[in-house]
């Protein structure tokens, strides 16, 4: 019943910071005992229980804050919906790679590419250079 464990730990890692979602389909599968890879319909099984106890671990942990804040508090979505690419990020570089004559802003406190009409110059960003 380790993998309890390690589904909870995964579902605190998620709610401090979003990018621990990507491992949960590894740990999910990681999760599974030996016997469920026998057969497709025994590896489905143990991956789908395992996916709903970790659902259900992240939204224990969610449903207090949501009771005390309301919808706020997923606003932090809002928040990142609005701003670019992350100049230092790897795909801002990817980004700048393929397209090397992009505009710069800074907005939401960072040097961003603008990847969408949401914080394009019009909208009150400034480029970095005045």
């Amino acid at each position: 019943m380790g993998w309890i464990a390690a589904l909870a730990v995964l579902a605190v890692a998620i709610h401090i910071k979003l990018v621990p979602v990507l491992l949960a389909p590894i740990l999910v599968l990681g999760a599974a005992p030996i016997a469920a890879f026998r057969s497709v319909r025994s590896l489905i099984a143990a991956a789908a229980m395992r996916s709903i106890v970790l659902a259900a671990f992240v939204l224990l942990i969610l449903v207090p804050f949501w009771l005390w804040l309301g919808s706020s508090t997923l606003g932090f979505l809002k928040y990142h919906a609005e701003r670019g690419l992350q100049i230092e990020s790897v795909p801002a570089t990817i980004a700048l790679m393929l397209q090397p004559k992009q505009i710069v802003v800074v907005t939401h406190g960072a040097i961003d590419l603008p990847d969408s009409p949401a914080i394009a110059p019009r909208r009150g960003a400034r480029p970095f250079w005045r």
